[in-house]
């Protein structure tokens, strides 16, 4: 007769580390994508001006990015901070997840250097909403196993965490079309993502 094997679980400590610790490169690769210009091949007179023009829309891109990344890892925390153990697929859809994480630092010194492209532009905001879909899928996986949850959260709807997820999805999508329309201003509707943070 065969044997019932039940569905391995794992703590959440070792993850959370492990997002806590992508974020924090992720964060810090972010500052070290900004380039400074070479100011000594510049005139005096135009220093000032050459150098904010430069470097204004680095700074704007950056800006933009680390509040993605900050709503991401608070959008992780909010998740994990309820859970008591981990199953294989929500093993796989985190480690996935990270995977694009990491990658916006790269996403990000695509659309400085070439944010005028429409390829720039949309592989930036088809990366935003595939880190959404991501979480989406995360939060299936505890709606559907709500075993996963410490005892006091079993009944935790994730109300909250579910509408910024959405409204941050909107956003991407908004910005991919406008990738169509604009590309060097499509991840303008990025802005906003401070207001999300507080919704």
């Amino acid at each position: 007769m065969p044997k019932n094997h039940e569905t391995v679980l794992y703590n959440t400590g070792r993850i959370e580390t492990l997002i806590d610790g992508i974020y924090a490169i992720a964060m810090t690769f972010l500052m070290l994508s900004i380039e400074i210009p070479d100011l000594k091949s510049f005139e005096t007179d135009e220093v000032t001006h050459k150098f904010i023009l430069y470097v204004y829309p680095q700074l704007i891109n950056y800006i933009i990015s680390f509040a993605i990344l900050g709503l991401f890892w608070l959008l992780n925390h909010s998740i994990f901070e309820k859970l008591q153990k981990v199953k294989p697929s929500m093993m796989l859809t985190v480690i996935i997840f990270l995977l694009f994480s990491a990658l916006v630092p790269f996403s990000t010194e695509l659309i400085d250097d070439h944010g005028s492209y429409f390829i720039s532009a949309f592989f930036f905001n088809i990366h935003i909403l595939t880190l959404n879909i991501l979480v989406f899928i995360q939060l299936y996986i505890v709606h559907k196993n709500r075993v996963l949850l410490k005892p006091e959260y079993e009944n935790f709807n994730f109300n909250k965490t579910k509408r910024r997820v959405l409204i941050l999805s909107a956003l991407s999508s908004l910005a991919i079309i406008l990738s169509f329309l604009s590309p060097q201003y499509s991840t303008f509707v990025y802005v906003t993502i401070p207001l999300v943070m507080f919704l």
